[in-house]
């Protein structure tokens, strides 16, 4: 080997440990500041990170944001609620709906199909996904304070079942927006 050759080997390890070490805190940045922009922050200002467990909306996660006391919910939201304890999640499991109705707005069925502002929203099940009876969910015209909350999926588990009903208000955690 000559002496030339010998003398490059340091220097082409030296370049390899610098892009290594650019490599890896360029790496430690992207961590921080996923991080800061997945917990750090929304743990300060409320807001909290959801997991879509379901085909019932497309997504993985959701970053929740919290709503204001008088801030109105709109027909076609995405929103985060914790539903009434029922025999399919454990109590406290939060589910990721669309609102498709609104307080005043008239829920109506025909046998399992139900509207709701007259719009066709589809179709309750007899039978969950596992066997067990479902009942259909309440009608007439929503109260102030609750939601009809539902995703187009057919298996969705929404207002369209009486375990879910119409959703209060103060089990409405916030808008869901999709991150993944």
């Amino acid at each position: 080997m000559s002496t030339a050759t010998h003398a490059l080997r340091p220097r082409r390890a030296q370049a390899f440990r610098r892009r290594l070490r650019a490599w890896l805190a360029a790496a430690a940045a992207a961590a921080g500041i996923t991080w800061l922009g997945l917990v750090a922050l929304p743990a300060a200002t409320g807001m909290r990170l959801a997991v879509n467990a379901t085909d019932s909306l497309p997504g993985l996660l959701y970053l929740v944001v919290p709503l204001e006391p008088d801030e109105a919910l709109r027909r076609g939201e995405t929103v985060a609620f914790v539903p009434p304890p029922n025999p399919a999640y454990p109590d406290g499991f939060p589910f990721i709906k669309r609102i498709a109705g609104v307080p005043g707005d008239l829920v109506a069925w025909d046998g399992r199909t139900v509207y709701v502002a007259g719009r066709r929203l589809g179709v309750a099940k007899l039978r969950s996904l596992s066997g067990r009876p479902l009942a259909r969910g309440p009608e007439g015209v929503i109260p102030e304070g609750r939601y009809f909350v539902w995703t187009p999926h057919e298996d969705s588990y929404d207002s369209r079942y009486a375990e879910i009903g119409w959703i209060p208000r103060s089990r409405i955690l916030g808008r869901a927006h999709r991150i993944l």
